[in-house]
Formats: C-alpha cells, structure tokens, sequence
C-alpha cells in the first residue's frame, strides 16, 4: 500500500485521546497476519509480538491517540460548549469542522463557532479567542434534540478536515501526531521479512497526549531491553518562525531527539540512530529547542529503567485541525528505523 494512502487511512480514523475504540480497531485489522501474537490490555494498548534472533526485546511504541476535544455543555438551544483534550491554540478553532462520536463507529458533524466580528465592539475584537469563546453548532434546535442524537457532555470530537494531496509527495491530513509513527510501524512489519537480532515487541499506545499515560504500563508488561518512540513532531520552516526556534524542517529527514521536557537520551543510543540513519545512507536532523515530551519519557523511567530513544518524522501544523507531512521525510525516517531494528546488536553491543 502506498505510504500516504496508508497515512491518510489511518489519521482520518477517530480517535481523540481515551476514545480511542475506532483507531485501536482499524490497527487490530492491519497487524492481521503481520505479527506472531497481539494483545490488548486493560488501558486499550495494542501490543503486538515478533520473534527474533535472541531473547532481548526491543520495544517500538507510537501513540493512537490525537489531541481533540470533548462536550462539557449542551444549552437549552441545542448549542455544545467544548473544553480540550490534549495541546490546543483556540485561535485557530472558530469556522472549523468537526466530527462528533456519540458512540464507536457513529459520527456527527457539526462546525465550530464563535461571536461575529459585526456584533463585537472594538476592545473585544482585540481580545484573544479562548475555550469559553467557543461553541458547536450541530445544526438542532434544543437540548433535547442533541440528546437524542446521543451528544452529551462526555461526548469525544475532533476538528475534522478531509484529507488531501498537495502535490504527489505532500499529504495534508489531521492526526499526523501519531498517526505517522502507527503507520511507519506497519510498513516496517512488510521490510523486516527475515528475523530480526532481538525480539520485536510493537506497541500502538493509548492517551499520550493526557500525560503519556498508556506508556506507562507498557514496561511491566513487555520487559523491554531497549525502547524506541516514534513520532510525529513539529516542522516549523515557515514564515515568522526564527532558525532557532524551529525543532525540524522538511527535506531534512527524520528527527533525532537529543533531550526534550521528558528524557535526556543516552549518548549511545543518539549515536547509534545516526549510525544508522548514515549507513542507510539517509539524511537526518537533531531536535531543536528543548519542548515537549514523548512516552519515551515514561518508559525510560519504568522498571528498572530502560534505554530509550526518540526518532520522528517531521510534520508541518500539528497539534491543528490539519498538518502537512513530505513523504520523502516518511520514507527516510522508515529506512533509519528499519537498519537499526536490523543491526542493533552491533550498534549497541559492539
């Protein structure tokens, strides 16, 4: 399967951070015939299994879920007021589409609104947008007519734009942050057709972006020796963003991390995903400044410890109801994943 029709199945699935029921069950269907064995447990984490060569277990995570936002409130005029699940900038909401899942596997549609310009004065038009600003508008007339249609507070929602290509090797899509790594796993499953130097254990984790919070019960379960995050990170080369405050770039490659709010990683791991970003002969950048966290974060802290490490593939606007990603920067981040599952024993054994 082409990597963006794979990448645009993927993130235009539902699943907002602990809803994550529709995403967890189109993965279950992908990793059929893929894997040895595959579980979930109690937290909805699919964890699935490959023998290798030896007993050391090596653990590749990437996250399900996507930031989103969920009812707090349904007015007696059928109106919906939402508070977020996960990092949102409330300016870019207002006029966005959404898509509403009163229960797995059933949608609504609705649109994000807020006060018009033409009835504000002066002084708020210059007032930032916040949460409390903002309003759904699901085309019903009362409070009772949203019940019926199942939306109550509790209900899950995402902003939702359909997914697009912009160009042959551009897709714009929501949900980039983490469907890119969910997607760059399955393919590698297709690459690694020998048996691989330590046992492969895949996890698809659930609500990351609520404190990293699936991530930490994985260790326990799976008793990795070494770990591996795979992300979906923030591209920032665009107007008004200074060098040094860009974390990634296009055309660069995929992102090593250095150290982010959440882990410093080892030396030895940061060299040997350069190792083998270079010897499979593919460009590759560091990632700047120090922001944000990754479930590496967590795992490097369970058990006993676990040597962990962070690759991504860089994406334009995430964290946003659409984002951009550069399928060569897909590509060669698969190619660097792919050599070090290939040769971590000499990388990290020599």
């Amino acid at each position: 399967m082409d990597s963006l029709d794979l990448i645009q199945e993927l993130a235009e699935t539902f699943g907002v951070a602990g809803f994550e029921e529709d995403i967890r069950a189109l993965l279950l269907r992908k990793l059929e015939g893929r894997v040895d064995r595959v579980e979930v447990d109690t937290l909805g984490n699919i964890l699935a299994y490959r023998r290798g060569k030896s007993r050391k277990r090596l653990l590749l995570d990437a996250h399900m879920d996507e930031v989103g936002l969920v009812v707090s409130h349904v007015d007696a005029h059928g109106f919906l007021r939402v508070v977020p699940v996960g990092g949102w900038d409330p300016r870019i909401l207002p006029g966005t589409p959404v898509q509403l899942r009163p229960e797995p596997g059933r949608y609504l549609y609705g649109v994000i609104g807020t006060a018009p310009p033409h009835v504000l004065t002066p002084e708020d038009r210059k007032k930032p947008v916040d949460f409390p600003d903002l309003f759904v508008d699901i085309g019903v007339g009362s409070r009772e007519e949203a019940e019926a249609l199942g939306v109550v507070p509790g209900t899950p929602l995402v902003p939702y734009v359909p997914a697009r290509r912009l160009g042959p090797d551009l897709l714009m899509a929501k949900a980039l942050d983490d469907r890119l790594g969910c997607a760059l796993i399955l393919q590698l499953l297709d690459r690694l057709t020998e048996p691989t130097p330590y046992d492969l254990v895949l996890s698809f984790s659930v609500s990351e972006e609520l404190g990293l919070r699936g991530a930490r019960v994985l260790v326990a379960q799976t008793q990795p020796d070494v770990a591996l995050a795979i992300e979906g990170t923030g591209a920032a080369d665009i107007p008004g963003v200074p060098e040094e405050k860009c974390p990634s770039r296009f055309r660069r490659g995929p992102v090593i991390t250095r150290l982010d709010k959440s882990i410093v990683v080892p030396h030895r791991m940061v060299q040997a995903l350069a190792r083998a970003a270079e010897e499979a002969g593919v460009p590759y950048q560091f990632k700047k400044p120090i922001f944000g966290g990754t479930n590496a974060g967590a795992i490097h802290l369970s058990g006993k410890g676990v040597l962990a490490g962070v690759v991504s593939v860089p994406a334009r606007y995430i964290h946003s109801p659409v984002s951009v990603v550069y399928r060569p920067d897909f590509d060669h981040t698969l190619q660097l994943v792919e050599t070090f599952v290939r040769r971590i024993d000499r990388y990290l054994e020599e």
